[in-house]
């Protein structure tokens, strides 16, 4: 339980996916971190958008026999932008998703248990197919 006097290395406002996985990344790294929420509830923003993940040329696709270029991930990451998207962050954004997919998938099945289930989308059609892959611990 946090009190006025707890010290921590990490102070992370919200409980959204976005702050529930820098609390998982800190208590990976071994840092004290406590995650403030203001809602009556957990979830944050994320309780709107159904908590979908999606993650380009991922390793799950690729194990489910689905590919997408490098060229097609940005491709469909400037359509769901509308044009307003930064260009240097969309490529960071492109460039190291996967490897945070991975690094959430290997924290194991008691912390991955954010990732219960992830949502695969495939951009090489005309409309994006969706396809379920099941969260399966190691």
């Amino acid at each position: 339980m946090a009190t006025p006097d707890s010290s921590y290395d990490i102070v992370i406002l919200g409980s959204g996916i976005a702050g529930l996985a820098g609390a998982l990344a800190a208590h990976e790294l071994g840092l004290q971190c406590v995650v403030l929420e203001k809602a009556a509830a957990l979830g944050g923003g994320t309780v709107h958008s159904y908590g979908l993940i999606w993650v380009g040329q991922n390793y799950l696709a690729r194990d489910a026999g689905i590919s997408d270029s490098h060229d097609e991930v940005l491709a469909y990451m400037r359509f769901l932008g509308g044009g307003a998207v930064d260009e240097a962050r969309l490529v960071s954004f492109v460039a190291h998703s996967p490897e945070v997919l991975k690094f959430f998938a290997d924290c194991g099945s008691a912390s991955g248990s954010c990732m219960a289930s992830l949502i695969i989308i495939t951009t090489r059609r005309p409309a994006p197919m969706l396809r379920a892959a099941p969260w399966r611990p190691s």
